[in-house]
């Protein structure tokens, strides 16, 4: 079991080894997804989309790489939580269909990266 100490610094434990995280691989989609959604999203920002997506996807490969360190995990909740205000920032929260995919994909990644962020304390012994 990880000492709590090991969880801080961020070292891989046995629940955590790189490149093994499946809600950083889904992180990593869903960035990908998102620098996608201009292709087919009815008034999608596509500055907004690509940029954002490509945080999202950097930083979820950054967690992957480093076995979800809570840096990269809090980063990822950061980015998130910008691409959930990003259609008030980017001026197209007008745009329906972009609004909501911006919102959506926000959301999930949001969710995603504090549930990883948790997970680490709760499987700790008391």
């Amino acid at each position: 079991m990880a000492t709590r100490e090991e969880v801080h610094r961020g070292e891989p434990t046995e629940q955590h080894k790189a490149w093994e995280s499946p809600r950083d691989w889904i992180n990593l989609l869903l960035g990908a997804y998102l620098m996608l959604a201009p292709s087919w999203t009815k008034g999608a920002v596509a500055g907004w989309f690509v940029m954002m997506g490509g945080i999202i996807a950097i930083i979820a490969v950054w967690a992957l790489s480093s076995a979800s360190s809570p840096t990269s995990e809090r980063a990822q909740i950061a980015s998130g939580f910008v691409t959930i205000l990003s259609p008030w920032l980017g001026g197209f929260v007008s745009a329906g269909d972009a609004a909501w995919t911006a919102w959506l994909v926000g959301v999930a990644v949001f969710v995603i990266a504090s549930v990883s962020n948790a997970k680490p304390d709760e499987s700790l012994e008391a």
